[in-house]
């Protein structure tokens, strides 16, 4: 058994240390793969009972994560085959499930009549410009008219993005809501950023003392769970009338918040998750059909 991290030179320093850490203090080994110098040797492919786990967002190091990955190698996906598929209709697949969001539309035209007609079924100024696959508030804009809306879209479709157009929660608190399996095992409020209307990642204790409501939690863990994931940094907005609405389960997620400033060991509760889920899977191997092991394997009422 080894934990094998898919990392590259953007990813930071301390997402990488604290896994490393964690696996050490387990004496289980820790290999560390670079995404953009991946070679694709079969030789380099994991065995069933190692664990893997993607820290970078690239293509690359998403193509390594496939290539290293095979059966019997827990993941945080929650099936082994949906590390080959990813999600690029997040907003709709949670709403599939029944989980609240602000309401959305995908943007593939910067037509005036259209995004007059869409902004009042989103009911009114001011709306929201995502740009998907960004971090850190990056990508995310506030049009308060059409002054500003129709530039917006024109330069971020002229940049070849797919941008999505959102509901605007008035004087909502950011939840971010580490979920693991079918629990939440760390909250805490984003802090406001001053001449803006985004957050932002928060240091202060009280943010990390702050418990979120239940349909906070909820949310997050019915949206990782619909978004196919045992594992997700999940932003919830809580409205003034204290309503959760669901805005992105982000896979890989920027963990070391919550343990630097929350004192939570996410690192070790992730390497103890994979841990017990590739033992679960060790064992179902074992007693397949197929396997030689299982041939072996009487009922205790077996005829002698």
């Amino acid at each position: 058994m080894k934990f094998c991290l898919v990392s590259e030179q953007s990813v930071p320093e301390e997402t990488v240390r604290l896994l490393r850490e964690a696996c050490a203090r387990r004496s289980i080994p820790f290999e560390l793969v670079t995404g953009k110098t991946f070679e694709f040797n079969p030789d380099q492919r994991l065995r069933a009972g190692d664990m893997l786990y993607r820290a970078a967002v690239s293509m690359a190091a998403t193509r390594a994560e496939q290539f290293l990955a095979a059966p019997g190698v827990a993941t945080f996906y929650a099936r082994e085959d949906l590390l080959y598929f990813a999600v690029n209709s997040q907003t709709l697949l949670v709403q599939s499930a029944g989980v609240a969001t602000p309401a959305t539309v995908y943007l593939g035209s910067a037509d005036s009549s259209m995004l007059r007609r869409q902004v009042e079924r989103l009911g009114g100024f001011p709306v929201v410009v995502k740009v998907l696959g960004r971090s850190s508030g990056v990508g995310v804009m506030l049009a308060e008219s059409m002054l500003s809306l129709k530039p917006m879209v024109d330069f971020v479709l002229a940049q070849g993005h797919n941008p999505l157009l959102c509901q605007f929660i008035a004087d909502a608190l950011h939840w971010r809501v580490i979920v693991l399996g079918d629990r939440a095992i760390a909250s805490y409020r984003n802090k406001r950023v001053p001449d803006d209307f985004r957050s932002t990642g928060s240091s202060s204790r009280e943010d990390f003392d702050a418990v979120p409501p239940s349909a906070v939690v909820d949310a997050a863990i019915r949206a990782t769970r619909a978004s196919g994931l045992e594992f997700a940094g999940v932003d919830v907005l809580e409205d003034p009338a204290g309503n959760a609405w669901f805005l992105e389960a982000n896979f890989p997620t920027y963990y070391p918040q919550a343990q630097l400033y929350g004192g939570v060991d996410i690192a070790g509760q992730m390497v103890d998750y994979l841990a017990a889920k590739a033992g679960a899977l060790a064992m179902k191997k074992a007693f397949e059909p197929s396997s030689p092991e299982a041939s072996s394997v009487q009922p205790e009422n077996a005829a002698r």
